[in-house]
C-alpha cells in the first residue's frame, strides 16, 4: 500500500464505502484469523466478533492528517462515485 493510501481507504471506509471496509478487512483477514483459535480449533462465533470489532475500531479511529488528504489523493468523502 502506497505512502497515504491506508488514510484514504480508512476515510472512505468512514464514510460507509463497502468497498474500503472489505479492503480493510482482507488486508487484517491473516491476524483475524490467527485470533480465531481457541485451543488450537478455530471458533467461527469468535471470529465473526473479532470482524464486528474489527469494524466498530475503524469507526472510531481518528487520523491525524499532515497533508490535505482530499487534495493529494481526490478522496472526497461523499457517497458520490463521480467524485473519485
Amino acid at each position: 500500500m502506497k505512502d497515504g493510501e491506508l488514510e484514504v481507504l480508512l476515510l472512505n471506509a468512514q464514510n460507509e464505502e463497502e468497498q474500503a471496509i472489505e479492503r480493510l478487512l482482507e488486508k487484517y483477514k491473516g491476524m483475524i484469523h490467527a485470533y480465531s483459535f481457541v485451543n488450537g480449533e478455530i471458533q467461527e462465533e469468535l471470529k465473526q466478533g473479532l470482524i464486528e470489532e474489527t469494524i466498530k475500531a475503524i469507526k472510531r479511529f481518528k487520523i491525524e492528517r499532515g497533508d490535505d488528504c482530499a487534495e493529494k489523493y481526490k478522496c472526497h468523502l461523499s457517497k458520490d462515485k463521480s467524485k473519485f
